[in-house]
Formats: C-alpha cells, structure tokens, sequence
C-alpha cells in the first residue's frame, strides 16, 4: 500500500508539474507579454492624446504662418511683372519702327523694390532707362504712344544723337518712371 500511495504521489507531483510547464507557465508568460504590450499601447495613446492636444495650436500657428506667406508674397513683385512690362516696352518700339538696343533699370532699384512694397502702401515705381534706334518721326510717335502708356509716370531725361552719315537714323536715350503691374492692362 505505502508503493500505491508512493505512485499516487508521484502522479500527482508528475501531474502537477505538467501542468505548470504546459499550461500555467505558458499563461504568465503570455500574461507578461499582453501587459507590456498594453504598456506600450497606453504609452502611444498619452503620446496621441498629447499631440491632440497641441493639433489645434499647431493648426493656428499653420493657418497664421500661411496667411503670413501669402502677404508677403502678394506683396512682392516678381520678375514677371518686370519682364512683362520690358517685353510690352520693346513690342512698343517695335510697333513704331525702332530698334531696341538696351533696356536698363537701376540694379540698386531692382534690389530694394521687394523690402520697400512690403513696408509701404504706395504703389511701386521703377526709373528705366531707354536706348532705342530708328528715325525722327517714329520716335515722336513712339514717345507719344510710352506718355499715354498706363505704366508710364514721367520722363527723367532724353538724349538724341544722329548718326554720321546722315541717313536720319536717330540714337534716343530716354530715362523715365514707370509703375510696375500695369504694363498689362488695358492702354488709355
């Protein structure tokens, strides 16, 4: 009897044993895992609550960074426009029959023009200088068309010279003052 009772005890700790190698130990391992695994998930939602809650400041900031840049971009004149208004100065001249030899604004002006039009309300100016060739009576044209212009101001200066051989070709050089942006509206 004590052997059968030495057995019975021996399959029961046998038994025992199994059961927390194949079930029980498994199960806290598993346990383990799933705790950490919920850590970590509770970490990374704080982490997304906390950049909820900033989204709102982020987005205002955005907004106002945006609104910021599209200001200081509507402000500024592009080369575009200054390209636009020597190309519809050059089209002028040949309109006229003249040849257009140089087209010259300050660089200094070109320089300055972006930081002056976003500190002032004024509207922008640009002093241009004018080398054109061709005869007397199309240049009277030419500068009738350029003063009723709608980016024409005023005119700083003119030169003529004739040429040598007395063919009645005339060298102009005329400076003037021409707001940058209308080059291409409508003429008066």
């Amino acid at each position: 009897m004590n052997r059968r009772i030495a057995y019975f005890v021996v399959g029961a700790l046998s038994m025992c044993g199994l059961w927390f190698m194949f079930i029980h130990a498994p199960m806290v391992n598993d346990q383990r895992q799933i705790q950490l695994q919920i850590a970590e998930a509770e970490a990374q939602l704080a982490d997304f609550n906390h950049t909820m809650e900033q989204l709102p400041r982020f987005i205002e900031e955005s907004n106002s960074l945006n609104t910021y840049r599209d200001k200081m971009n509507s402000s500024l004149y592009a080369k575009n426009d200054i390209l636009e208004l020597f190309r519809k100065i050059t089209e002028d001249a040949v309109v006229q029959n003249l040849t257009v030899v140089e087209i010259s604004p300050p660089v200094m002006e070109i320089l300055a023009l972006n930081r002056v039009t976003g500190l002032t309300s004024e509207p922008p100016f640009l002093n241009i200088k004018l080398n054109i060739e061709g005869g007397f009576t199309d240049f009277g044209k030419y500068l009738f068309h350029l003063e009723s212009s709608p980016y024409f101001r005023s005119i700083n200066f003119c030169s003529l010279q004739s040429d040598e051989d007395g063919t009645g070709q005339l060298n102009v050089t005329v400076s003037f003052r021409a707001l940058l942006g209308s080059a291409g509206e409508n003429e008066a």
